[in-house]
């Protein structure tokens, strides 16, 4: 649901502020963190983790988010390829759980 009015917003925002992606817009970031975090226990840790991650995917456009933004029209392309880098958050995300969930305020059980 947040995806969609996330291009909606963008749809609409960027005809209003007459400039695509604007900054001014970060609901297509809020969509690629949800993503990111969707299915893993939240602690801070992986908050900051996830943030920085999805972010730093975002700016490099690992593909097919280069793609996405380039080829989909509209708020289909600039909310799509933050999709895409919360996608390969959630990933990463998961190996590091896995490989080391002390570092990621886990026990071996779970959270805490």
């Amino acid at each position: 649901g947040f995806a969609l009015a996330s291009v909606w917003v963008h749809q609409v925002g960027d005809r209003v502020l007459g400039e695509k992606d604007s900054r001014k817009l970060v609901w297509d970031e809020l969509a690629g963190f949800m993503v990111a975090v969707a299915f893993v226990p939240f602690t801070w840790q992986i908050a900051v983790v996830a943030f920085f991650v999805e972010r730093i995917i975002d700016i490099v456009k690992v593909p097919p988010a280069n793609v996405i933004e380039k080829k989909w029209p509209g708020g289909w392309g600039v909310v799509g390829d933050d999709i895409v880098a919360g996608l390969y958050t959630l990933v990463l995300l998961q190996l590091l759980i896995r490989l080391a969930p002390a570092w990621c305020g886990l026990s071996s059980t779970g959270i805490g």
